[in-house]
């Protein structure tokens, strides 16, 4: 499971003295826990999948704004968060495959007349935690 693995990888980190990754995973796994916590239960895979895609999302929105602060530096820490995060995410689908997979969920479902919401709906729930729902928007209104 994803949560033991991120808990051995701090112990890795903490021996080969890695301080900024050993941060980021202590920062992610604070984050598990307080979701543990939260919930009074375990999470699931994807729970700890969909936790980690919302710790990149919070460090893009950072890098924005470090960058429209003029703060390279810091928008160069919060990058490479971001890389030491998505070691643990799954394989993101590309493009091409990506909009294959919506363009055949609204034709199996015959979505192609519904309103935006529904397709967006039908989309999201078939695919799951897997993908980013910004990039199904974007391809659902090109048509």
């Amino acid at each position: 499971m994803l949560l033991e693995k991120i808990q051995a990888d701090i112990v890795l980190a903490m021996k080969s003295k890695a301080e900024a990754r050993l941060e980021t995973l202590r920062g992610v796994l604070a984050q598990l826990k307080n979701k543990m916590i939260e919930k009074r239960a375990d999470l699931t895979e994807e729970e700890v999948v969909q936790l980690l895609r919302k710790e990149v999302k919070k460090r893009q929105e950072a890098i924005g704004l470090y960058q429209q602060g003029l703060r390279p530096d810091l928008a160069a820490k919060e990058q490479a968060e971001i890389a030491t995060i998505e070691e643990y995410l799954p394989k993101a689908l590309s493009l091409e495959e990506l909009t294959a997979k919506v363009r055949a969920i609204i034709a199996d479902q015959n979505l192609g007349d519904q309103p935006f919401g529904q397709q967006m709906k039908a989309v999201m729930a078939e695919l799951g935690g897997a993908v980013d729902g910004s990039m199904v928007s974007q391809i659902l209104k090109q048509g």
